[in-house]
């Protein structure tokens, strides 16, 4: 096993003593609940809906880095739940794979979720903010604000759309709430845009046992298509916990007191990432995380890497159930306030997200926007010229019928 482990993990000859590592100090012990039962339901659900979104845009974009916060999609669309009814709310439950929770269970859930994950390491810093944004005018349901309030911590701010600063003003939340590490996510503001629910997310995690920079070298990473290039390769030599499973081996790295961590999964020399991405399901990845075995004196390498990844979402949902919620049919009513026309939809879901790894740990930040726009009024005349008709050809400044004609069948040479 261990000899595999060599193989698969290590991409170069590491011949160098390595240096004892850093291990981060041992943190203040504190008291961790229990997740209850609805709690749990809603992490399995957003795991679930989080493979199947990645694996989707793993499909659409075959040849791209990706990278995304399943967390902060499900915060955010956690959010419109709330605002949705209907056939609407039971695709978008559908998709986040959370069918089965009553409102109240998700809701509470998420809440409970929110303290619990911002209390569990005091080694990592982990933050989590949500926003509404609706136009200044717009008659938003009380009731509607009050829960996400209260569930979701969600700060409310009207703002004039019509304003072109109302772009930078969201644009340097998302920048204050993940440290300036996402920004000018929104582009502009269509001027039939009504509201903007907003989810980000700020992670800051040490390794628990670091690596140590003088064994960073250069080290070479073979690209998918069989080229290759040169990257700066972290050394580490530790007690490892290590996975060796049917096409792929893995590898945890845990953060501060452990509660946090990395997992690496790295195909074997016959498979490609995307087989293994393939291969995950909520089943098995339970099952993996379940056997993993501490490997004494093991040789890790791993390249340092900085990356951004931005994407409009509304295809890879839509391709997961969730069309209901971007077309005309939309049922989006408990976002208005009672009596109002309320004719909404999702026009864009924006995501974006940010990961630095290097000797010390990883820094990682995503937010989510969701885009609401009013369905458009349709034309209050129809006119269809599908049968006989007349026509009349005049010159305007003396009223002059020039031609008058009538047609029953019109047909129409080369």
């Amino acid at each position: 096993m261990l000899r595999k482990f060599c193989i698969l993990i290590v991409c170069v000859p590491f011949a160098l003593a390595l240096a004892c590592s850093e291990k981060a100090d041992s943190p203040k012990e504190i008291d961790i609940r229990q997740l209850s039962q609805a709690e749990l339901s809603l992490a399995t659900s957003s795991n679930e809906f989080g493979i199947n979104l990645f694996q989707k845009l793993v499909e659409q974009n075959p040849d791209s880095s990706i990278f995304i916060s399943p967390l902060s999609v499900s915060m955010a669309f956690g959010m419109a739940l709330n605002g949705a009814s209907g056939a609407t709310r039971d695709s978008l439950e559908q998709t986040l794979r959370l069918s089965g929770l009553s409102p109240t269970e998700i809701n509470e859930s998420y809440r409970s979720l929110i303290d619990f994950l911002a209390t569990l390491d005091q080694k990592v810093t982990f933050e989590l903010a949500n926003s509404m944004w609706p136009r200044l005018g717009f008659a938003i349901n009380d009731e509607f604000v009050a829960m996400n309030r209260s569930f979701f911590d969600a700060e409310v701010r009207a703002l004039d759309f019509d304003d072109p600063g109302s772009v930078d003003i969201i644009n340097e939340w998302i920048e204050e709430k993940t440290h300036d590490k996402i920004t000018d996510m929104l582009d502009y503001i269509p001027g039939d845009a009504v509201l903007y629910l907003i989810n980000a997310i700020y992670f800051n995690g040490f390794w628990t046992t670091q690596f140590d920079k003088e064994n960073t070298i250069d080290g070479v990473f073979r690209l998918q298509d069989g080229s290759s290039k040169i990257c700066k390769m972290m050394n580490l030599e530790t007690t490892i916990s290590y996975l060796d499973a049917d096409g792929f081996s893995a590898v945890e790295l845990p953060y501060g007191s452990g509660d946090y961590s990395m997992v690496i999964l790295l195909p074997d020399e016959d498979r490609t990432v995307d087989e293994v991405i393939g291969a995950i399901t909520d089943e098995n990845w339970n099952a993996w995380m379940g056997s993993f075995t501490e490997v004494e004196e093991a040789l890790l390498s791993l390249p340092k890497f900085e990356f951004e990844y931005f994407i409009k979402l509304n295809d890879a949902l839509k391709a997961l159930g969730m069309s209901i919620a971007f077309s005309g049919l939309a049922d989006f009513s408990n976002i208005c306030a009672p009596g109002a026309l309320c004719d909404l939809y999702i026009s864009r879901v924006l995501h974006k997200a940010f990961i630095r790894v290097d000797e010390e740990g990883t820094e990682a930040a995503a937010a989510t926007i969701i885009e609401f726009r009013e369905t458009s009024v349709g034309p209050s005349v129809s006119f269809v010229v599908d049968r006989p008709f007349a026509f009349v050809i005049r010159e305007a400044r003396s009223g002059s019928m020039l031609f008058m004609g009538k047609m029953l069948n019109p047909e129409f040479s080369k």
